[in-house]
């Protein structure tokens, strides 16, 4: 019976171990939460630097710093949006005095937080206080259901950014998982921040405080606790690794014949001459574009099937030697040597789809719902992903939503869904003004309302655009 008494032993110590790390989060007060942008190598490097920073930066305090999407356990799905795991980090540290909220691309000055935490300590122990830089709406927008304009006191709604720092007190955390805990869930997830904020005032009367001096869009501020300070998709960022050239990225539009004079010739005239192997996918062949027949009726929403069709016939184009596949919408505008530095940090020979990242059926276990790659933002694929897709995923109907769809059977195929949030579902004046300028932009989407022209050259174009058009053709 040796080994009964062998295993009886093994199951002591880790019941112990657990007991201790039981006990020892209890008493954490301080806790960090990272909020990480995907589950790549590239970005679990990331999180680790910005773990191993914080973690120097605030040893003093012996606070817990937690990664999003891989320190609770099992399910992290809605990670990024943040409160599906707000009841998780209540149980996990009853003590709680203060959560920090940031993200892998933000930096802390760890002395002035650790004072600003110990001047406040008593306050945070009794009262609910959401501090951190505001963000606000300049009109009604559609990203945000047009929330926070019938307000019949004319207060404007304020919302956090979470890459310049957030901070909750205890006390107000552990109201808001109360709340969650009943309210279970959330339909769908567009702006994790938005929501976080609004679910914030619904469950618990409380709005944000604004400290603009401390919680910054840059670094530098001789104030600043916490900061955004941008690597990925930068000059500096992932210089160690091997640039993208003409043939890297193979560019599918989705048009029909109703747009060839409009938003395709907007297209051609903008990114899309930068583009050395781009195909222009419709529902009939037009030699002025010319465009690529896909035998698909076409649909007012939906494109499930018209977008599979696109990834088949991009991986069957084997001479274009391309490394990613990007499908844009005909009104979707890009700044293409942003969106080639952004993918510079990633690997193409890794399962992933980088996008505007949304959510479905999130709720606080962490188990349920989905991520999804919004479609007018534009959709990356690596190849091994695209491959799999087509592969193992069938579309419910022709006019199925094709970003649903891709997310749903991402999810079953354990591909990861990267968020860029460079890249953007809607135009520049549905955003807060404050973000379009902390981080270059890499698409916008619609036309309706703006000049396109007038966006592309204002918050997309750069020198190096034209440069490569000007190679692009010498090579043609």
């Amino acid at each position: 019976l040796w080994w009964m008494r062998s295993l009886l032993l093994g199951l002591l110590a880790v019941a112990a171990a657990v007991d201790h790390s039981s006990d020892s989060e209890s008493t954490q007060s301080i806790v960090v939460l990272i909020v990480s942008n995907g589950e790549t190598r590239y970005d679990e490097r990331r999180a680790e630097e910005t773990k191993r920073h914080v973690e120097e930066d605030m040893k003093e305090e012996d606070a817990v710093v937690l990664i999003s999407h891989r320190d609770f356990g099992g399910g992290s799905w809605g990670h990024h949006a943040v409160w599906p795991l707000i009841p998780r980090i209540t149980a996990r540290f009853p003590s709680l005095r203060w959560l920090v909220v940031m993200e892998t691309e933000s930096r802390m000055n760890g002395l002035r937080l650790r004072r600003r935490l110990r001047q406040g300590e008593k306050e945070g122990e009794e009262k609910e206080i959401f501090i951190g830089r505001t963000l606000v709406d300049e009109q009604p927008v559609i990203i945000h259901h047009f929330y926070g304009f019938d307000n019949q006191h004319g207060d404007v709604f304020q919302y956090p950014d979470f890459a310049a720092g957030v901070l909750l007190s205890g006390r107000l955390v552990r109201r808001l998982g109360e709340g969650l805990e009943r309210k279970k869930g959330v339909q769908f997830t567009i702006d994790g921040k938005h929501e976080f904020a609004r679910l914030v005032e619904e469950l618990t009367a409380v709005t944000l405080t604004s400290e603009m001096d401390h919680f910054c869009h840059s670094p530098g501020g001789s104030n600043c606790l916490i900061w955004f300070e941008q690597q990925t998709g930068t000059r500096q960022g992932c210089r160690e690794r091997r640039p993208l050239d003409h043939s890297s990225l193979l560019v599918g539009v989705k048009t029909y014949s109703g747009f060839h004079r409009t938003r395709v010739v907007v297209t051609k005239r903008t990114w899309g001459k930068n583009v050395r192997n781009i195909l222009y996918y419709s529902d009939v062949e037009d030699p002025y574009i010319p465009s690529t027949r896909v035998h698909i009726p076409n649909t007012q929403r939906g494109h499930c099937k018209k977008t599979m069709e696109i990834l088949k016939d991009a991986l069957h184009r084997e001479e274009m030697s391309s490394r990613w596949i990007f499908i844009a919408d005909d009104d979707t505008l890009v700044g293409l040597s942003r969106l080639e530095r952004w993918l510079r940090c990633y690997d193409e020979d890794e399962k992933v789809i980088i996008g505007e990242r949304y959510g479905y059926g999130y709720d606080v276990s962490g188990e349920g719902g989905y991520d999804y790659p919004t479609g007018g933002a534009g959709m990356v694929f690596s190849l091994p992903a695209a491959r799999l897709l087509v592969q193992q995923c069938e579309c419910p109907s022709i006019d199925s939503p094709d970003d649903m769809i891709l997310g749903m059977c991402a999810r079953h195929l354990s591909i990861p869904i990267v968020h860029s949030p460079a890249m953007h579902q809607a135009r520049p004046m549905d955003y807060a003004r404050s973000l379009i300028s902390r981080l270059l932009p890499i698409s916008f989407h619609k036309h309706e309302g703006i000049d396109p022209y007038e966006v592309y050259t204002r918050y997309l174009k750069e020198a190096e655009d034209e440069s490569r058009w000007d190679t692009a053709r010498e090579e043609l």
